[in-house]
């Protein structure tokens, strides 16, 4: 996926879907997104 697309792609959500979502997907998603570069490589997440 083109990085323009992701920008041109993108939708405000109002509504939800009532499922809850996986504890096992909400790990991976965080997991992830601690990959992701940080100010000056402050890292100032903690769980």
């Amino acid at each position: 996926m083109q990085f323009d697309d992701v920008i041109l792609g993108r939708r405000s959500i109002r509504g939800y879907k009532p499922d809850p979502v996986p504890r096992k997907l909400i790990e991976e998603i965080i997991a992830l997104a601690m990959r992701a570069p940080s100010s000056m490589n402050t890292q100032p997440w903690n769980f």
